[in-house]
């Protein structure tokens, strides 16, 4: 039984081999016919391209003096175009170039012509700035002369009430009682020394003022109400208006109403 299954394997061996042989024979001689196929194809298109290269060279030769004459021109017409695109575009420069230069002198002769408004107009700002500041000052001079001048006539005006005061605190004192006497004198007393002492203090002393008008307003007001008004002849009676103290500082001669209730 071994025996004939190894014949078997060995038959069937041979026969495989022989199969193999051939198959790799019949392949080999596929691929030889290939080559030699490739190769007369080869051959054949070097025959080929050859007379089409002869055929070619017969249409050169009658058409080449042709062809070379449209080339010419051909070359001719792109060299003009060149030129006259290079004549044009120089000429496009040119006029570029004198735009621009044209707009800057026209955007300095402007420049200068802003600068110059820009001058001018700083100058008479400044000018009228001057005359306006000028003409401030001169308003606020005369202003400042107008008060001056008021507050002399107020002056003057509060002198004389405080005179009137004190001659008729003088007549009170001659024609009244004792008691209304003494108290005249006592308040007579007390207002020429606030008179004077107003008067020293107006000019140390500016933001007392206020205080001094309110005293001597309290004791104008209680003087006038109080006493006896016939004492003080009609003439010389006191107007109904408060007399500030710091407007009496500018009599010049403060002394002269204590000299006469002395």
């Amino acid at each position: 039984m071994n025996g004939d299954l190894l014949d078997a394997a060995q038959i069937i061996q041979c026969c495989w081999r022989k199969y193999l042989k051939r198959r790799h024979q019949k392949s080999k001689l596929k691929a030889q016919q290939a080559l030699h196929h490739e190769v007369a194809n080869h051959v054949l298109a070097k025959v080929i391209c050859g007379v089409i290269e002869q055929h070619w060279l017969q249409h050169l030769s009658r058409e080449g003096a042709r062809l070379v004459r449209q080339q010419i021109i051909a070359d001719r017409h792109a060299a003009v175009s060149r030129v006259q695109v290079a004549w044009r575009r120089g000429r496009l420069r040119v006029a570029a170039r004198m735009h621009r230069a044209q707009a800057w002198r026209r955007e300095h002769q402007a420049a200068q012509v802003i600068q110059l408004a820009w001058g001018s107009f700083q100058r008479h700002l400044e000018e009228s700035k001057r005359i306006l500041s000028f003409r401030r000052f001169e308003q606020l001079m005369k202003t400042e002369e107008l008060q001056k001048r008021q507050m002399k006539l107020k002056c003057k005006v509060e002198m004389r009430a405080a005179n009137c005061i004190q001659r008729g605190f003088f007549v009170r004192l001659c024609s009244g009682s004792e008691s209304s006497a003494a108290q005249c004198s006592r308040v007579a007393s007390e207002a020429a020394a606030l008179c004077a002492n107003a008067h020293l203090r107006c000019v140390e002393d500016l933001p007392a003022k206020q205080s001094k008008r309110n005293a001597t307003t309290r004791i104008s007001r209680h003087l006038i109400q109080g006493g006896n008004e016939g004492c003080v002849p009609h003439s010389k009676r006191l107007p109904k208006f408060p007399i500030p103290e710091a407007n009496v500082c500018c009599n010049k001669n403060p002394k002269r109403g204590a000299s006469m209730v002395n």
